[in-house]
Formats: structure tokens, C-alpha cells, sequence
């Protein structure tokens, strides 16, 4: 799996993560439950059957339990964990019903816990502790006053004797507990310091999208001008279709192109897209803006691009009461061998809208531009001298066919005049032979 493919990827949930390593845990215990009650009952039967009957069906009980939850994967975990730890501690507590305060029930009772704080967590297993606790104290007293009866086996614990299992149990309790909250606290910083480091790969990814979006975009932008340069020729139609694409693929409030005029040295508007484009292109007034006059003539005059991304704090940004949604400005030179012939600006309804990235798009689109208007005037010179030397073919052929000199003089008149398109008067001496005007009225060329 590629870098970018991982990073493309959902990010796991923390406590969904905790959970399915609990359940790993958690069908390890029910494997051994199902795998090992069977045999322990066979084992003893006799003695639990002579002594405690029921504890059969408990342990049985369990078994199928066990082989319930653990073959049908479809019960979520924590209905698992939850229906399992409250079995064992009812188990617990009639074990201490059973056969009273000994050895063997707060063995059982610390495998519970156990079992109880590392499925269920630690709030859980602050109640089950407290829960057995109260059990455990109630069940030393009803043996301490006689009464509880016990077993023959177990009388050597009546009396004073539960005390000291009571104590045991205290310290054990409290070493559990010391323990349970060192783990818990690990796992919460780990927890903790996992939910920072997600966190900061989800901004990082986000960031990493975002580039990806934007060089995507300019990609496509790059793609679309250099298809555009081999299909549109004309310079109006180009820069109406490139315009458009870079206000659309970016979301720009309003993108524009001024042209530099070398015969006046100024800068004329020759393109606006947005929604307030055409009011803006509409404007004379505001199709003509000097050379060092505002971000577009400073531009042009340094040959460098100027961006102010807070209008407010600029003093050389000059307000458009037509764009007055305008909180940020970028106008970039369009330069063709080391002259400028023009400046692309673009105005963003954001402040601070206009990122480096933004501004390496749109620099590299203002070469591309250059390249395009310089493409758009060469064919327009060559179509403009094709049509010259069609014309003069024309003429050339049309007198080679004239058989006598007035057809010659009519249509040497008729082609300049389709050529000038003006009316063409021609005045011919003929010698001693005759003298004679002819004139011939040529519409003008449509």
C-alpha cells in the first residue's frame, strides 16, 4: 500500500481500537472457560457433588455460555463483556453464599475483578470491588456471630478466624486497585497521546489533501490552457475561455486581463469574469489604467507580481466600487521574453484567500497566458498576410485574363478597390489616339 493510499484511509477510532483488542483477549478467556470447565467438573464430581451440587449447573452454565458467546461473533463486545463479568460476579457472590469467606472464594473473587477491570474498564471495576467488598464484609459478620453455618471442612474458618481473611483480602484489594489504576493510568496516557497523534495525522492529512486538491486543480488548469492553445486562436475567445476556467476551477471572485498598449504605454482591460464582470468590463472608465498606478500598473511597471491579501492594510490597493466584495488582490505580470505585456488580476472575496500555492498557479498560468496571446498574434499576422498575398493573386490572374486595355483598367480598379474597400478612380492618356476617364464605383468589402 502506497504512502498516499494510507493517508486516503479513515482513521481508526480510539476506543473502537481498545474494544477489538479487548475482544481478542476476551475470546482467549472463553476458549479456556469452554475448554477447561468441562474437565475440571468431570474431575471433581464426586466432591462438588457431595458438597456443593448446584456448583454444576453454574459451571455448566458457563461452559454454554461460553460457547455461545464466543461462536456467535455477531453479539456486540461490550454485551459480551458486560453479560459475562455480571454472570461471574453473581458466580462470586453465591460462592461466598456457599462456603463463606475462604481461600478459595477471594481467589475467585480476584480472577473476577481481574477479568471485570480489563474488559469492562475502570469504573466498572471500582463497582464490582466495592460490590464484593460489601459482599465479603457481610458474609465475615454473619460467620463471625455463628450466623452463617458452614461445612464441616471449612469450620476451622469460623469465628475470629474471618478477620484475617478479611484483611487479606483488604491488602489484596488494595494492591489490585493500586494496580488496576497504574494500568488504567498508562493506558490513558497512551490513549491520550494516541488521540494527539491523531489528531495531528487527521490536520496533516487534511493539509496533504488540500495540497493534492490544489495541485490537481492547477494540473488541470495547465492541461486545459495547452489544449486550448493548439484549438483557440483568436485572442478574445482565448482569454474569455481562460479566464472562465480559472474563476471556476477556484472559486475567484473575479479574474480580469489588462494589455499593454506600447503606442500609449497604458494598460487596457481586455477580459473580466465573475459575477460582477460584466459591469466592470462595461465601465470605460475603467478599461484604462496607467503604467505604476495601482497593484495592476505597479505590477506591470516592475515586472514582479504584488499580492495584498488584506486590502485594508494596503495603501497601494485602489477600491472598485464594482467589486466590492473584494477582501484580497493578486495581479501578476504576463511576460513574454523578458517584456511585460500585461498583468492578470484576480480578486478573492476572502481575507487571506490567496496562498502561496494560489500564487505558483496563477504565476505559472501568467507564462502559459504569455505563450497564448503571443500564439493568438502570430496567427493572426500570418492570416493577415495569407489574405495580402490572396489578393494579390488574385489581381494578378484577373489581368493576365483581360483581353483588350479597358477590361485590364476595370479590373485592376475593381480588385484595389475590393482591397482598399474605398472608390477607385482611374485616369488613363491613351497618347495621340483618344484620351478617356473611367471611372468604376466599388462597393465597399464587407
Amino acid at each position: 500500500m502506497t504512502v498516499a493510499e494510507r493517508v486516503m484511509q479513515p482513521l481508526v477510532d480510539i476506543g473502537q481500537a481498545l474494544d477489538q483488542r479487548r475482544e481478542i483477549v476476551l475470546r482467549w478467556v472463553l476458549w479456556g472457560a469452554l475448554l477447561l470447565l468441562p474437565p475440571i467438573l468431570l474431575l471433581q464430581y464426586e466432591l462438588i457433588l457431595a458438597r456443593q451440587p448446584r456448583l454444576l449447573y453454574v459451571g455448566g452454565g458457563l461452559a454454554l455460555l461460553s460457547g455461545i458467546l464466543l461462536f456467535f461473533r455477531r453479539i456486540p463486545y461490550r454485551f459480551k463483556a458486560g453479560l459475562l463479568t455480571t454472570l461471574l460476579i453473581i458466580t462470586s457472590c453465591y460462592n461466598l453464599l456457599a462456603i463463606g469467606v475462604n481461600s478459595s472464594s477471594l481467589l475467585t473473587i480476584f480472577v473476577v475483578l481481574l477479568l471485570v477491570f480489563a474488559f469492562m474498564g475502570l469504573r466498572a471495576g471500582l463497582a464490582a470491588t466495592l460490590l464484593l467488598a460489601v459482599a465479603i464484609g457481610g458474609m465475615g459478620a454473619l460467620m463471625g456471630t455463628g450466623r452463617f453455618s458452614v461445612p464441616s471442612a471449612l469450620e476451622i474458618y469460623v469465628g475470629p478466624t474471618w478477620y484475617g481473611l478479611a484483611i487479606r483480602y483488604g491488602l489484596l484489594s488494595t494492591i489490585v486497585l493500586l494496580m488496576s489504576l497504574s494500568f488504567v493510568r498508562v493506558i490513558s496516557r497512551a490513549l491520550h497521546d494516541q488521540l494527539a497523534l491523531t489528531d495531528r495525522l487527521a490536520a496533516e492529512r487534511s493539509a496533504l489533501l488540500g495540497r493534492v486538491e490544489e495541485s490537481t486543480k492547477a494540473l488541470t488548469l495547465t492541461a486545459e490552457i495547452s489544449r486550448q492553445l493548439t484549438t483557440i486562436l483568436d485572442a478574445d475567445a482565448l482569454l474569455d475561455a481562460l479566464l472562465g476556467q480559472i474563476q471556476t476551477m477556484f472559486g475567484y471572485y473575479y479574474v480580469q486581463v489588462y494589455l499593454l498598449e506600447k503606442e500609449t504605454n497604458m494598460l487596457t482591460l481586455h477580459g473580466g469574469t465573475g459575477q460582477p464582470g460584466v459591469n466592470v468590463a462595461g465601465l470605460p472608465g475603467r478599461q484604462v489604467v496607467p503604467l505604476g498606478v495601482g497593484m495592476v500598473g505597479l505590477a506591470a511597471s516592475r515586472g514582479t507580481s504584488i499580492v495584498v491579501n488584506d486590502i485594508s492594510e494596503s495603501n497601494i490597493w485602489l477600491p472598485n466600487p464594482n467589486l466590492p466584495k473584494t477582501q484580497a488582490e493578486v495581479a501578476l505580470p504576463i511576460v513574454l521574453a523578458d517584456e511585460v505585456i500585461g498583468v492578470l488580476d484576480v480578486h478573492h472575496h476572502q481575507l487571506n484567500g490567496l496562498t502561496e500555492s494560489d500564487l505558483a498557479t496563477l504565476e505559472t498560468v501568467a507564462s502559459q497566458l504569455a505563450t497564448a496571446l503571443n500564439n493568438a498574434r502570430l496567427f493572426e499576422q500570418a492570416f493577415q498576410q495569407a489574405t495580402h498575398e490572396a489578393q494579390i493573386n488574385r489581381i494578378a490572374q484577373r489581368l493576365e485574363a483581360s483581353t483588350d486595355v479597358y477590361s485590364l483598367v476595370q479590373s485592376a480598379a475593381r480588385e484595389i478597390g475590393q482591397a482598399l474597400g474605398a472608390q477607385v478612380m482611374v485616369d488613363i492618356n491613351l497618347g495621340e489616339l483618344q484620351s478617356q476617364v473611367l471611372k468604376t464605383d466599388i462597393g465597399r468589402l464587407r
